[in-house]
């Protein structure tokens, strides 16, 4: 991908909006990530195909309500936004409201708000931590090697 990008598809993708580049880098990298769990390549393509819809099985709609439940998309609203600058355009619009001419309100303001992004990232840390000691299996694809 890398190669490909250096001939000249990286110009390319450049002129593109931003969304879409990144839609393109996270398309590539999930594919690339089914090469590196596969323990053949065979089972790498039929993954590959199961994933797109090509292969033997049907999709179950049923399975989908186990995985897509409040807390995985509560986890994934929390990555969206904090893959984007939301937050950074949340501490401006939040700077902005108290404008004031004494400077030990902005000072006590703006150490607020970094309290508040230190713990909302130790939150997202230990509830992640959580998740992933409360699993029975280790999902860590480099574990296997």
């Amino acid at each position: 991908m890398l190669i490909v990008e250096h001939l000249g598809l990286g110009k390319i993708l450049n002129r593109f909006y931003k969304p879409f580049q990144h839609v393109y880098m996270i398309f590539f990298l999930l594919i690339s990530w089914v090469f590196f769990r596969s323990e053949s390549i065979r089972e790498a393509f039929d993954y590959l195909s199961i994933m797109f819809g090509f292969g033997s099985q049907s999709f179950k709609w049923d399975i989908l309500s186990d995985y897509l439940n409040l807390g995985t998309i509560s986890i994934f609203t929390i990555a969206i936004l904090g893959s984007t600058r939301f937050f950074d355009k949340l501490s401006d619009i939040l700077m902005g409201w108290t404008g004031s001419s004494r400077p030990f309100i902005r000072r006590g303001t703006v150490n607020i708000l970094n309290i508040g992004t230190l713990a909302f990232i130790i939150s997202v840390l230990a509830i992640s931590t959580i998740f992933i000691e409360g699993e029975t299996i280790t999902s860590f694809i480099y574990f296997k090697f």
